[in-house]
């Protein structure tokens, strides 16, 4: 998954908010970093991701599909 290739603080702050279900002012002490910093890093990493996401649509759904096809369509 993409999420493992983010930055290390967006990873961190990803991983804080949404495993650990720390808000951003826990995470910013946690961090040593301001809330607005906090939300930057989240902001960035979603892009990263869905940047990732939509460069990969065309393999992450064509795979499955030519699998599946083959199994069924013989």
């Amino acid at each position: 998954m993409h999420f493992q290739r983010l930055p290390p603080q967006q990873r961190e702050a990803w991983l804080l908010v949404n495993e650990h279900e720390l808000s951003y002012a826990e995470v910013a002490v946690k961090m040593n970093i301001s809330k607005l910093t906090v939300k930057r890093h989240l902001e960035l990493g979603r892009k990263s991701v869905r940047d990732y996401l939509k460069s990969h649509i065309y393999t992450i759904v064509t795979v499955p599909f030519v699998v599946i096809s083959t199994i069924f369509f013989r």
